[in-house]
């Protein structure tokens, strides 16, 4: 009796766990039909092009193919097979979307399964293996998903294969940007084919991409780095972003869901990183950009889509997600207001509701831009140089590109050479330890002891952020090769007059070029250059030409003539300069106008701008940034000192004259400990008041590994 009485209890068991595995299989079954019909329903929603379809069906070969695309460029700067994957998703739509006035009609469902057929039958493969794991698979995934129901077995057979090329054993499927997006290719495929296992590996590979890692990835900082060589790679972040919003939006309430965890993650990368490399969280910043940069319609705007996944998906920071979402989609007007600095990628954003600005460096731990893969970027050697773009509007810097000076990029001090050296030189890693930059969240500054990799060049640059202002220094600017060095302003769009307050008084200036003495500001697109000192600046306005092909070898990209108007603006420190120096305030968002734009710099001062210290004080706002590049001590206007043991950045926020939090980072990213000196009576967790000495001694503990670099922030007062 015994015996029964265990094979029963062992019967039971099996049974419970035969049931709960048949309930676990249909679930998964629920899941992957839930997986397809979200994903198909997201391909419904676009639009179709009534005149697009009529071309398309009319135009068609009897074998399947389209006159105009070269099947036979199969090259790393070819393969416009795409445009036939394009033609036919778009086909698909408007037979398969209900209210299209193509639904179920015959010639469009011909023309796209002919269309499919020539694709199957000569499966085009590319030299470029991104077109092979990614770009193909996205665009057969996402026909066979709105074909399926008029498809044979073995079309749906033949085209799942090609899908399949998306998988984890794949080149492409390496930690960053892209391993996300082949994954959620995988689970597409997964859909179509039933295969829960590939569903549920296509899972796991997201959320173990999901994590924060000084590698391939999420920084410490929600900087994205896609290579391992420092380089901020917005581009592939929001590859990244998109996919791992996609699918968390497509498999949540099924056994596919991603972990709450996991997904807060991700927000956060979302609003912490990506939002602030956008200006007024929508246009691309070209400070940001690589190679893509010379795309066209390289400065891009952002949709509400992919925050709207986000909200699908998650309830984690509902209401930042939302403000973005409506920023986006023009249902509100934005109103960020912020600086933050990205210690892992030498990148400063600085945004206030009027107006958006940036700083972007490179140094010993990182390179400048990433390289020129697939012949783009032909042209970027000085993109990291200290550019500093500003926009008001987020179009200052739209369509330029094929036209600009890449010699005179914002920001950059560059050797004026006759010509940019070849591709192969374009990214370099810095030579110098001391790039950094030091943020309370509200105010911050950048600090570039610059050494060129590709000119005999050296300065020491730092940008200084407020409120309705911001800071230019330049010091220990030297040369000693035979062509002129220039500090570029501007190069941007040119939208209206240009203005000019010098020893002549406010003049418009005509279209031309023009060298302007003692100008103390310059002004243009309600943005004004303002010099402490009569400073002689270079203006150009007005047409400027060249084309694509100078900037990239992409097959689309030809020699036609393209003009825009530019306005650039740079001071000329001539040939061999020795220990030159510049200063200059950019005031955003004023008119050319003597007293609103005195009134946007009032307050500020350029206390001291020298190879060992650079500083800057704003009396009103009660902030004093200070980079000492050695250690050293400076006097202060209201006649304290402030001194440190090692070379630092150090911002003071006063309030009624008392210190209520001082900022320190260490840009070598290499110290362990800090000690600062102020002749001031301090009292909190590391400050230590000397009666005797008359000072306060601040000893701070500096964060390390993939934290090294980022600001520390002490609190005193109530």
């Amino acid at each position: 009796m015994v015996g029964y009485g265990y094979r029963v209890l062992a019967l039971a068991a099996a049974l419970a766990l035969g049931l709960s595995m048949l309930s676990a299989g249909a679930e998964a079954r629920r899941g992957l039909e839930v997986l397809k019909e979200r994903f198909r329903a997201d391909l419904l929603d676009g639009s179709v092009n009534a005149d697009r379809v009529e071309r398309l069906v009319a135009s068609i070969e009897d074998d399947g193919n389209w006159p105009g695309i070269d099947y036979e460029d199969v090259s790393l700067t070819g393969f416009r097979h795409r445009d036939h994957l394009d033609n036919m998703l778009h086909l698909a739509r408007a037979l398969q979307k209900p209210d299209s006035p193509f639904h179920g009609e015959g010639a469009v469902r011909e023309t796209v399964l002919s269309a499919l057929d020539f694709w199957l039958e000569h499966d085009f493969i590319a030299d470029n293996w991104w077109h092979n794991e990614i770009g193909t698979p996205t665009r057969m995934a996402e026909v066979l998903t709105l074909l399926e129901p008029v498809l044979s077995e073995s079309q749906l057979d033949d085209g799942v294969a090609i899908i399949s090329r998306a998988n984890l054993d794949g080149f492409g499927a390496r930690p960053g940007g892209d391993l996300v997006k082949i994954a959620e290719i995988m689970a597409q495929g997964a859909a179509l084919a039933g295969d829960a296992a590939v569903a549920e590996a296509a899972t796991e590979a997201i959320e173990s991409e999901l994590r924060i890692t000084t590698g391939r990835g999420i920084q410490p900082d929600f900087s994205f780095h896609h290579r391992q060589d420092g380089v901020i790679t917005v581009a592939y972040g929001r590859g990244y972003a998109a996919a791992v919003a996609n699918y968390a939006a497509k498999a949540q309430d099924t056994v596919f869901a991603l972990r709450e965890e996991d997904l807060r993650l991700a927000v956060d990368l979302e609003l912490d990183g990506l939002r602030w490399m956008r200006v007024h969280g929508v246009y691309t910043n070209p400070g940001v950009m690589n190679r893509e940069i010379t795309r066209r319609g390289a400065v891009s705007s952002a949709g509400p889509e992919r925050v709207e996944r986000w909200l699908e998906a998650t309830n984690y920071r509902r209401q930042d997600l939302e403000v973005l979402r409506d920023v986006r989609a023009g249902a509100r007007e934005p109103a960020f207001n912020g600086n933050r600095f990205y210690w892992r990628s030498d990148y400063l954003a600085h945004q206030r509701t009027a107006y958006y600005a940036s700083t972007r460096m490179f140094s010993s731990r990182n390179h400048s831009t990433e390289g020129t893969y697939n012949s783009e970027g032909l042209k970027n050697h000085h993109l990291a140089d200290g550019s500093n773009f500003v926009s008001i509007t987020g179009r200052e810097y739209d369509g330029v590109f094929p036209v600009w000076d890449w010699q005179k990029i914002p920001g950059t001090t560059v050797v004026q050479k006759p010509g940019l050296p070849g591709a192969n030189a374009v990214k370099n890693q810095g030579l110098t330890d001391f790039v950094g930059g030091a943020s309370d969240d509200q105010y911050g500054f950048a600090a570039f002891d610059f050494e060129s990799p590709l000119d005999p060049l050296e300065a020491r640059k730092a940008w200084f952020y407020f409120d309705d202002a911001y800071v230019c220094l330049g010091a220990g600017i030297e040369s000693d090769g035979d062509y002129p060095v220039a500090t570029t302003l501007n190069q941007a769009r040119l939208d209206g007059a240009v203005t000019v307050n010098a020893g002549e008084g406010v003049e418009v200036l005509e279209s031309g070029a023009h060298a302007v003495d003692g100008a103390s500001w310059l002004h243009h697109a309600r943005i004004a250059y303002v010099f402490p000192a009569g400073t002689p600046v270079h203006v150009e306005s007005g047409p400027a030409s060249g084309h694509w092909r100078r900037i990239t070898d992409q097959s689309w990209a030809t020699e036609e003539e393209v003009t825009e108007d530019l306005f650039t603006a740079w001071l000329d420190h001539g040939a061999r300069p020795g220990d030159e120096t510049y200063a200059y305030i950019v005031a955003p968002n004023v008119a050319a106008d003597a007293s609103e734009i005195q009134q946007a710099v009032d307050g500020l001062t350029v206390l001291v701008n020298t190879p060992a210290v650079q500083a800057v004080t704003h009396d009103s706002l009660g902030v004093t940034q200070l980079v000492f590049y050695e250690a050293g001590d400076l006097n202060l206007p209201d006649g304290s000192e402030v001194a440190v043991d090692q070379p630092c950045l150090v911002m003071l926020r006063r309030s009624g004259g008392e210190i209520q939090s001082i900022t320190v980072a260490d840009p070598t990213q290499a110290l362990e400990t800090l000690t600062l000196r102020l002749s001031k009576e301090l009292h909190g967790e590391h400050a230590e008041w000397d009666a005797g000495a008359g000072h306060t001694r601040i000893a701070v503990d500096l964060p390390s590994d993939g934290y090294a670099g980022q600001s520390v922030v002490l609190t005193f007062g109530e």
